[in-house]
């Protein structure tokens, strides 16, 4: 008996543990999957006779089911141990009596065996039940996810750098500006200590004439160079605001590139960007084991925990069942049945079991549902089988046939009378026969000395008992409805026992009758029962035997 839902065991190694128990039959070491993980995580299979060895194989006694290794598991590695039998059925029932053993042998390995491949499956990344994606498209998805990620973090690094580029091209354009600006301030000062001499010059020239003109003329060439000092330094100016410009442009442009990716500080391993629709983002990385899916708004990746799939029930007898989801149909009380109810929320409930039964029930009844109500089964005959009538609407009892089916027929003759006469005529007659002797496939009836067989191929012998004749007399099988046919004929002068046979098909239930007749005249004859009186008698046989 399978006891739990979950046979799947891990052990935990703590340098002193040598023997792991299992938790099922096996007749075979292969049938118990040892699965070991060291410390960093790899797995292997353990291997009896090897690395460990597997006890209890043959026993139904749970205290030798163990495997034992030679030295102890150590602290940070585990085993795991999970049933592994092969995907196969080999009980053979046959028509043998039933045995509680050996089906319950069978149906736990069965059990097993959905356990073994629930287990697996548990371990398997699975679509919501109303995805319509298939697999392939939904590992081509994070395929291109993965690919536009990494094409989001080398865009992020060009941006970064060329962000670093804008600012120190920014800060040389300032450095540029201000030597600029000086320089445009030297010349002007140069400019008003030129015009200061030209005033003192020209301020002497009445005293001193020739030095005067001298002045005067240095005045002028002072003046000169005063306005080309000046516009000099109008153009040193305006280059000045030039590269100030520039300086601001490349710096709105550092902006800019830097306000294109959203890095925060401090990225580590693992993180990844994506667009949110305005900028590059970036995404922290996620815990072990979670997978990387797009949110419930559709907006933007995330990592989520992926539980697989996590059952709703929580009591002992709870129904799993679908209506807008997977949900819980709590047990009903005891005695309730299961029906279906489309109004429900669940589509299902538990109910009482009608009251308005079909009366009157004998021992070994069943009750079916007609469509409309309940109705009365009659038990069956002993060694029959339920079955689906042939018109697929109802359960019915039959008798099981095998490969052939045999029919016997014959005449008896009651222990009370020592001999019975039948006279013989020149035309065919029907021979008496009034007794089904077997018939265990239900192919065949007799009434009023007539046969009726089931539609087929029949193998056939027809055997009679005389003591005394007074006639020759010839006997025949005749297919007498449809189509009349001869099936087999016999007979000659019968002084003793005669008997015939042959082979026919019958492509319609047909009625059977065995004839005799005096081809030389009418007379009579005399079947005797020895004069033995204490047992009933057969005095004519009619076999059948269906291919």
């Amino acid at each position: 008996m399978i006891e739990t839902a979950n046979y799947r065991l891990t052990y935990t190694g703590n340098d002193a543990n040598t023997e792991f128990e299992y938790k099922w039959p096996i007749t075979s070491a292969s049938e118990v999957l040892i699965t070991h993980i060291d410390a960093d995580g790899v797995e292997s299979e353990w291997v009896d006779g090897v690395d460990c060895t597997v006890h209890g194989v043959g026993s139904n006694t749970e205290a030798d089911w163990y495997i034992a290794s030679t030295d102890p598991l150590p602290s940070g590695q585990r085993l795991v141990l999970t049933p592994n039998f092969e995907l196969t059925q080999e009980t053979d029932f046959g028509r043998r009596p039933f045995d509680p053993d050996t089906h319950e042998t069978a149906f736990d390995k069965l059990t097993l065996l959905i356990q073994q491949l629930q287990e697996e499956i548990d371990r398997c990344v699975k679509l919501e039940v109303g995805s319509d994606d298939t697999t392939t498209e939904v590992l081509t998805n994070l395929s291109e996810i993965q690919r536009d990620c990494a094409a989001s973090e080398t865009a992020a690094a060009t941006s970064e750098t060329n962000a670093a580029t804008s600012a120190t091209a920014a800060s040389a354009s300032a450095t540029s500006a201000s030597g600029s600006a000086t320089a445009a301030a030297a010349s002007a000062t140069s400019a008003s200590g030129s015009a200061t001499t030209s005033a003192t010059q020209a301020g002497n020239a009445s005293t001193l004439a020739t030095a005067a003109g001298n002045s005067a003329t240095a005045a002028a060439a002072s003046e000169t160079a005063a306005s080309g000092s000046a516009s000099s330094a109008s153009t040193s100016a305006t280059a000045a605001a030039g590269s100030a410009s520039e300086a601001s442009d490349s710096a709105d442009a550092a902006a800019a590139s830097a306000a294109s990716v959203n890095i925060e500080a401090g990225p580590v391993a693992g993180d990844m960007l994506y667009y949110d629709g305005n900028q590059w983002k970036r995404l922290a990385k996620g815990t072990a084991g979670q997978k990387l899916q797009i949110n419930s708004g559709a907006t933007a990746p995330e990592w989520a925990t992926s539980g697989g799939f996590t059952s709703p029930l929580t009591t002992k007898g709870d129904t799993h069942v679908f209506g807008a989801s997977d949900d819980r149909l709590p047990i009903g009380t005891d005695g309730q049945i299961l029906t279906a109810a489309s109004s429900e929320t669940l589509g299902m409930k538990w109910d009482d079991v009608p009251t308005e039964l079909p009366s009157s029930p004998s021992q070994g009844d069943i009750i079916y549902y007609d469509g409309s109500a309940w109705t009365k089964l009659a038990k069956g005959t002993a060694g029959q089988k339920l079955q689906i009538n042939s018109g697929a609407t109802a359960p019915e009892w039959a008798t099981e046939s095998s490969g052939t089916s045999f029919i016997h027929f014959a005449h008896k003759v009651a222990n009370t009378t020592n001999g019975i006469v039948e006279n013989l005529s020149s035309s065919w007659a029907t021979c008496s026969i009034n007794t089904e002797v077997a018939d265990p496939a239900s192919l065949a009836s007799v009434s009023s000395n007539v046969i009726t067989l089931a539609a087929g191929t029949y193998r056939f012998r027809v055997h009679t008992v005389v003591t005394q004749t007074s006639a020759y007399v010839s006997l025949r099988l005749r297919k007498t409805n449809g189509t009349a046919a001869t099936l087999g004929v016999g007979g000659g002068h019968l002084q003793g026992p005669t008997s015939f046979e042959g082979r026919f098909t019958l492509t319609e239930s047909s009625t059977i009758e065995l004839q005799q007749i005096s081809p030389g005249g009418s007379g009579g004859y005399t079947y005797w029962n020895g004069g033995n009186t204490g047992e009933d008698i057969y005095i004519r046989h009619v076999v059948f035997e269906k291919e």
